[in-house]
């Protein structure tokens, strides 16, 4: 499995999603393995318009955008449910 996190972090400004900064700690919790892309304002503001989305973080899984950190909630919750019912 392979996740992206594109989520604003810019050291220049201070300016830091929080949304960004819980997604990183769901996938810290759940011992998930991600890549994190942390973005100047600039570059965020970019990605937005390159992917027609209006917020960030995105998350990116195989390829696949998910959505922002909710969507990356309910994925969790869907794959922890999969895989109780697996067991």
């Amino acid at each position: 499995m392979h996740i992206k996190v594109y989520r604003l972090h810019d050291l220049s400004t201070g300016h830091v999603c929080a949304y960004g900064e819980q997604a990183i700690q769901l996938l810290v919790q759940h011992q998930l393995p991600y890549d994190d892309h942390r973005m100047s304002e600039h570059d965020d503001a970019e990605y937005k318009r390159k992917h027609e989305v209006t917020t960030t973080p995105q998350i990116w899984v195989n390829g696949n955008r998910i959505g922002g950190y909710q969507a990356l909630c309910d994925w969790i919750e869907s794959r922890d449910n999969l895989e109780k019912i697996a067991d």
